[in-house]
């Protein structure tokens, strides 16, 4: 083909009512040459192309056009768009290509949506959440694939009843067509029954359940306060023990924000949204989606058996909200683990000390992450006195010792040290971190706030101690080294991280 051209062609701004604002518009490619018999092959091609592809025509237009020269017409082929719109004239033909980029695709989720079908929703507001499930439906790669997106919804109102199940997703239509059929459920709003209706029978094996080691999703859209949130807290802890991350979208004036809080997953900001009107619902369609579709970080400790130790101060010097603090600390490594009892696996202690010192969580009961955040979520502080030298002895004799499950031989030994002011005894602190030592346990230091004594943590931790020894000014500040302590946890021995 002789004097041809090739022009991109980009849209600035389509909009069409099923394909919403979601539109990634590619390079578009048409040919320009003098030679008629030129544009009846090309026209030929692109037909074929899109008989090949089954693709329907749509109507956009308002394209801005850049002519650059090409040998040929491959750069068609080249796009890696679909061809919707074909216009051929006598001395132009061009082939528009645009698609809609699915969201949620390419990384497998099992997503139960919860609805709010009770007296407190109208029945064109219903419509609107049935919409809303349908937005994600269509904009996320549903089927029964190992690597596809898998959706049930749960209505509830007094009752609860599970009107699509996870197995039910064979593609799109069919789940659109079910939705079309679903009803509210009318009456009171019984958010903690649908919580344990969500855990128990949409995630369970009965009702086909989730699938091992994909991600768990679950989307409660409602409009009102429950009719017992403190239920619904425990529901949603529960939720959270079986690693389901639950999104909550409170609707409209009459949701209570400590209630929507108590049972979003954290941090808020990315797992809470509340909407002013179901006409606001349709502006966070997309950011859910992302939000629920992300992939799984990677976990930071995982290929390296390690058994960790935590000993964290819960004595007098420590505020209650402070303790809290150390405990997520604590659940921040556990999520990103590898935690179980299998030979490559991490296992995970926590011995909280005062005056007293106490074994909360073994090594052995580490099971599994579910096990381990149910224990730590039920841990007190010890009070009194700051009694660092007995913990770091009840740390080497009993925790690693195997009274409690004991570490296991030839595999790594850590303690995790978190305190907030200087020990009863820093001499006695030394000694026992040095007996820590010659065991081959490993001991990370972090002192939190302006009481701790740099002296005694640098003669706590091991050396080099810009490898060992943190200095978070507060507790917020403890959470930016979260990621940096789970990991030189967790490297391998031979490693210079």
């Amino acid at each position: 083909m002789n004097n041809v051209f090739l022009k991109q062609v980009t849209f600035s701004s389509v909009r069409d009512q099923n394909l919403d604002s979601r539109l990634i518009y590619k390079n578009l490619y048409f040919t320009q040459s003098s030679q008629r018999g030129n544009y009846l092959k090309l026209t030929a091609y692109i037909q074929n192309y899109l008989t090949q592809r089954n693709i329907d025509a749509t109507n956009n237009s308002n394209p801005s056009i850049n002519l650059f020269p090409s040998r040929d017409e491959q750069k068609i082929k080249a796009s890696r768009a679909s061809c919707h719109q074909v216009d051929i004239t006598l001395r132009v033909i061009y082939c528009v290509f645009s698609v809609r980029k699915l969201i949620c695709t390419g990384t497998p989720v099992d997503i139960v949506f919860i609805l709010d079908g009770s007296k407190s929703i109208a029945s064109q507001d219903f419509k609107e959440e049935l919409e809303f499930v349908s937005y994600l439906v269509n904009n996320s790669d549903i089927g029964l694939g190992p690597e596809q997106v898998r959706v049930a919804i749960v209505v509830f109102g007094t009752g609860v009843f599970v009107d699509i199940k996870l197995n039910e997703s064979v593609n799109k239509n069919s789940i659109n067509k079910k939705i079309r059929k679903i009803k509210p459920a009318m009456n009171e709003t019984n958010t903690a029954e649908a919580l344990r209706i969500v855990r128990a029978s949409a995630f369970g094996s009965y009702y086909g359940g989730a699938r091992p080691g994909v991600k768990r999703v679950a989307i409660l859209l409602t409009t009102s306060i429950s009719t017992n949130p403190a239920a619904s807290k425990r529901e949603a802890d529960k939720c959270r023990d079986e690693d389901i991350q639950l999104f909550v979208i409170g609707i409209g004036p009459n949701v209570s924000y400590s209630e929507l809080k108590g049972i979003a997953n954290q941090p808020t900001k990315k797992f809470l949204f509340q909407p002013k009107n179901f006409e606001a619902l349709r502006d966070i369609r997309t950011i859910v989606t992302l939000q629920a579709c992300k992939k799984v970080r990677q976990l930071i400790c995982t290929g390296t058996p390690v058994d960790i130790v935590f000993i964290l101060d819960g004595s007098k010097s420590i505020a209650s909200q402070d303790f809290k603090e150390e405990l997520e600390f604590v659940s921040y490594l556990v999520k990103n683990s590898d935690i179980g009892l299998g030979p490559e696996q991490v296992r995970v202690a926590v011995v909280v000390f005062g005056t007293g010192v106490f074994v909360d969580i073994k090594l052995k009961e580490s099971v599994n992450k579910n096990s381990i955040n149910k224990k730590i979520r039920k841990i007190k502080p010890a009070m009194n006195e700051t009694n660092t030298a007995e913990a770091l002895r009840i740390v080497r004799a009993s925790a690693f010792g195997s009274y409690y499950g004991g570490a296991r031989p030839g595999v790594k030994r850590v303690a995790i040290l978190l305190t907030t002011s200087i020990s009863t005894n820093p001499a006695a602190s030394k000694r026992e971190a040095d007996k820590c030592r010659n065991e081959d346990i490993q001991l990370f230091v972090i002192g939190i706030g302006p009481n701790v004594s740099y002296a005694e943590l640098k003669d706590i931790a091991n050396q080099p101690t810009n490898k060992f020894l943190f200095q978070p000014k507060n507790f917020e500040a403890l959470r930016d080294i979260r990621r940096i302590v789970t990991r030189r946890t967790c490297k391998k021995e031979n490693s210079t991280f």
